[in-house]
């Protein structure tokens, strides 16, 4: 599981990826915290349990979408997404996250998962550094045969 030890800064109305510079744990190889930090690579091809969220540091009314969006990559490096958790906010002056979770098939170990953030709050936005905060993991579940 790789997160984020420090904020990020995520641009207005915009996608951006999340980097993962530190690891609670791999197993398997699934993240790299030197090289394409933003990337998480299946170890073994079939299902794979995919989780993450981002914590957004929101400022005082600071309106809009917080959205966390996942996405295969194929080895063509296509991006397609898959998965997406959202929360829309009237004004805020409260700490909130977006989490996501879900269970995917790849057919190869050359494809990989980015997660993504987005948010339209008019400036830009801080997410919360720490590894209870700004993450992402996978593992194997199962063959897809």
């Amino acid at each position: 599981r790789g997160y984020a030890s420090v904020a990020l800064t995520m641009g207005n109305a915009a996608f951006s990826n999340v980097t993962f510079d530190e690891e609670n744990f791999d197993e398997w190889g699934m993240h790299d915290t030197a090289a394409n930090t933003a990337r998480l690579y299946p170890a073994i091809p079939g299902y794979q349990h995919i989780y993450g969220q981002i914590t957004w540091d929101v400022p005082t009314t600071a309106a809009g979408r917080r959205v966390i969006t996942i996405y295969q990559v194929s080895s063509a490096d296509v991006e397609t997404a898959i998965a997406q958790g959202e929360i829309n906010l009237a004004n805020s002056d409260q700490i909130v996250t977006t989490p996501l979770t879900l269970d995917w098939p790849l057919a190869n170990t050359d494809e990989y998962f980015l997660v993504k953030g987005f948010q339209n709050s008019g400036a830009a936005l801080t997410t919360v550094g720490g590894n209870l905060y700004t993450y992402a993991g996978l593992y194997f579940i199962g063959s897809t045969a």
